[in-house]
């Protein structure tokens, strides 16, 4: 027989959400309906995994959006008899995380991350993920999703960090993770490589001031800068957008076909700041119509640099350390900040007649999402997944890199890599990089169930039904999980996906915390007045997560959505009105819950009358 959880009194005459929900999931929990029989059922077994959602903050409707369709696909699953299985979990969401916090903690300490220190930034990260993980899990239960919290699994938990490490280090050693020096996007407030999904493009107007993190005055940027380099008896005139970059010039470039330059080829050409000799190239990169038509070569810092620096085997230097300082070695201009050297750098070059020129451009720079700073280009050792099967390549390094679960493990590895004794390995040292947080969710598939153990769960629930997300993720998490499903455990995690569309505000954009647009689906639930929507908003600029900008266009879209706030409507008329893409009309959704109670009551009357129950109940 199934589980009826039965009222008492009289039937409600008029539908009140609070009074129907009320006890609905305490009582879930307490029949353990959602978590599943341990035996095989003959009509099957269902299983999926709930998208983990980040501790960056708490659900919004985009959220709520995809749980209540996997309630709808587990529940009816369930109803048909089958063996159901849906696991909840959190992700760490790595420097998203962090970001967050140090908003945080410079809101309402004034204080940032590097003044507190490591350990303290570290137990308020995890205070931040206690409470974000308890938020969480109230509004999963308000909404009603009936996952098996039993199985609840955050990215960073033991078990996890167990699974990620086993990964990786089977993926190193089958030459699919190797470890490079590669041109990444560098942010320096972060200090941190970011992916090139996270930078933003952004077009300059001429001569335009910009904010970036760290700086109070904003940086002026949109200039073009002419500079002359002393070439024998003459000089070449160069044109730039990035004069800080200067430090780290190791060549001049010029089109082999420019007769402007095509004496200077091959000759040398002395850097007026360094004194560094540098020599002519030429390059059919280089576009003749941009500036003077000559350019200077920074291999360390730019990425079409970095290629003529391969073709022509120039070295790569560099001139900023990761926090965007001028490193030792530069005499004056050592410890100055990258803004801060583009000035002196200046003021250098008029003192010795070498600066010519400084005009308006209009250009396009590249910014990074989650921290607003300018983004620069550098060469720095990252490691790296092949997405293509490659010949295994022994890496050049001076360094022996081997990968291992254990530091035990590690110098055994060193010792048969040298060819000496375990007891001649001295000196190991674990690498301080951290793995995108992609990495860790693409394997929440198969770790949820014990991976890289052989399990039960794993064996009874690996590989999943369906994997149902929405369709922004298709490339960032699913293609991941393919992948490296496909090569950990030898087969794929799913054989369907299934994507529904995105939730966006008025302005066609989605839904995130950093534009201030999200809506908590418990204000739905509940009900919330437009003052108070407001001032949650104003909340969110006052704590450093939107700017002016994002603050208006929010209360712009908030007053024309919701001119009389979110009348109360409980999670059913929410889920009902979520399916059908119209939130803002939840509360029309009322009465055909209305419905459903009276049908729900008709049934159980109908079952509690009749002898089959009336048997069940009596036998022992």
């Amino acid at each position: 027989m199934g589980h009826f959880m039965m009222f008492s009194g009289q039937f409600p005459r008029v539908y009140n959400c609070e009074d129907v929900e009320a006890g609905w999931f305490d009582w879930w929990e307490s029949a353990s309906i959602h978590t599943p029989p341990k035996e095989a059922k003959e009509e099957g077994t269902f299983s999926m995994v709930l998208p983990p959602p980040n501790i960056t903050g708490d659900l919004h409707l985009g959220h709520a959006l995809t749980v209540t369709i996997q309630d709808t696909l587990v529940r009816w699953h369930r109803m048909c008899g089958k063996r159901v299985v849906w696991v909840p979990g959190c992700d760490h969401a790595g420097i998203a995380t962090q970001l967050v916090v140090e908003k945080q903690l410079w809101a309402e300490q004034g204080i940032t991350r590097q003044q507190l220190g490591r350990q303290a930034f570290l137990e308020a990260t995890h205070a931040w993920k206690k409470q974000k993980e308890a938020n969480i899990l109230r509004q999963l239960k308000r909404l009603g999703a009936s996952l098996d919290y039993s199985r609840y699994m955050f990215t960073m938990d033991k078990p996890m960090n167990e699974a990620v490490t086993t990964a990786f280090v089977r993926l190193f050693d089958a030459g699919l993770i190797y470890r490079e020096k590669k041109m990444v996007n560098w942010c320096y407030w972060l200090q941190s490589a970011i992916s090139d999904s996270e930078v933003k493009h952004v077009p300059i107007s001429p001569g335009e001031v910009i904010k970036v993190p760290g700086s109070d005055y904003g940086v002026e940027v949109g200039f073009l800068e002419k500079v002359a380099f002393p070439i024998d008896n003459s000089e070449i005139e160069v044109a730039t957008t990035r004069l800080e970059t200067m430090l780290a010039d190791t060549a001049l470039a010029v089109h082999p076909e420019d007769p402007r330059y095509a004496h200077f080829i091959g000759r040398r050409a002395r850097h007026p700041i360094t004194g560094r000799e540098l020599p002519v190239v030429a390059d059919s990169q280089v576009d003749r119509s941009f500036g003077t038509g000559a350019m200077k070569v920074t291999p360390g810092y730019s990425k079409m640099d970095y290629a003529l620096s391969k073709k022509h085997s120039l070295p790569a230097l560099e001139c900023f350390d990761d926090e965007g300082r001028v490193i030792e070695g530069y005499n004056a201009f050592t410890g100055l900040s990258r803004f801060e050297v583009r000035d002196a750098i200046r003021e250098r070059l008029q003192q010795t007649g070498a600066y010519r020129s400084r005009l308006p451009h209009a250009t396009t720079v590249p910014v990074c999402s989650r921290s607003g700073d300018l983004l620069d280009f550098r060469l720095k050792p990252q490691f790296f997944l092949r997405l293509e099967r490659l010949a295994r390549e022994a890496l050049q390094s001076e360094e022996v890199w081997v990968s291992a679960a254990t530091a035990q493990e590690a110098a055994a590895k060193a010792a048969g890599k040298l060819g000496v004794e375990r007891e001649d390995v001295l000196h190991l040292r674990q690498d301080e990089d951290v793995l995108d947080t992609w990495f860790s969710s693409a394997l929440f598939p198969f770790s949820v169930f014990g991976w890289p153990q052989k399990t039960r769960s794993l064996r009874q629930f690996y590989p999943l039904s369906v994997m149902e997300t929405g369709q922004d993720i298709l490339f960032f998490w699913v293609a991941r999980m393919v992948m490296l499903g496909k090569e950990l455990t030898e087969q794929l995690p799913f054989n369907k996906v299934l994507l529904h569309g995105m939730i966006r505000d008025s302005e066609g954009r989605k839904m995130s915390k950093s534009l201030g647009n999200v809506l908590d689906p418990l204000d739905i639930i509940h009900g919330k007045s437009l003052q108070d929507m407001e001032a949650a908003t104003y909340d969110l600029h006052r704590r450093g997560y939107i700017g002016k900008e994002e603050l208006r266009t929010a209360l712009r879209s908030q007053r024309k959505a919701f001119p009389n706030g979110v009348t109360k409507c409980g999670s059913d008329a929410l889920r009902l009105a979520l399916l059908l893409y119209d939130v803002t009309g939840a509360s029309d959704f009322k009465p055909e819950c209305r419905k459903a109670l009276l049908l729900h009551s008709l049934a159980l009357m109908v079952i509690v009358s009749s002898p089959a129950y009336c048997l069940h109940r009596m036998l022992p």
